[in-house]
């Protein structure tokens, strides 16, 4: 079960880290107000895409306790 969940999820993780580090990275190559702006946007959907994600996997992966 923990390898189909990673096969769906580490693509989706993926694209959300290239989204969060061209945010980060291109906070050092704007100009200005808006530059910054564009920035921001770009960082916020990577972290909207990649922690739900990562929590979902790293739930996933987890044991489940007992019960007694």
């Amino acid at each position: 079960m923990a390898y189909s969940i990673m096969v769906v999820l580490l693509p989706v993780l993926a694209t959300g880290s290239m989204f969060y580090a061209i945010g980060v990275g291109s906070v050092a190559l704007g100009r200005g107000f808006w530059g910054f702006i564009i920035s921001m946007v770009e960082l916020m959907i990577g972290e909207m895409i990649m922690i739900p994600t990562s929590t979902a996997l790293a739930a996933n992966l987890g044991k489940l306790p007992k019960v007694f």
